[in-house]
């Protein structure tokens, strides 16, 4: 779609990214402030002049507010494994059952999270 096209887009409430950026960058439009988001945080933004005349743009859908990290841990302590909208395909993070720990989706002790994991709102039980 056409840059007209993905602002009419985002004024609906819609998600749109260009093709060629990063996997969980998007931008919306809420109360007429365009804002960017990578998964992480959500900040004001501006279209640069290269995305004004550009035509990669597609609706993604952004999961937003399924689970804040305090319910994604009491999941993991209910034996699930959780991920992040934002992680690729497989990575998830479980706990060792038998100490206790978080661990990387190989099993291995050692938490593999950062910070902003842990203040992110986008955390969903993984069926994997």
């Amino acid at each position: 779609m056409n840059t007209q096209e993905a602002i009419e887009a985002m004024n609906a409430g819609k998600y749109v990214r260009r093709a060629m950026w990063a996997k969980g960058v998007s931008h919306t439009i809420e109360n007429g402030h365009l804002l960017y988001s990578d998964g992480d945080r959500v900040s004001l933004c501006g279209f640069d002049s290269d995305q004004q005349g550009a035509t990669d743009w597609e609706i993604v859908s952004v999961v937003r507010g399924t689970m804040d990290f305090s319910d994604a841990l009491r999941a993991l302590k209910d034996g699930k494994r959780v991920r992040r909208a934002v992680w690729g395909p497989g990575y998830r993070v479980a706990i060792n059952q038998d100490t206790g720990e978080i661990c990387d989706p190989d099993g291995q002790p050692g938490s593999p999270l950062e910070d902003k994991d842990i203040l992110a709102d986008d955390w969903s039980i993984s069926e994997t």
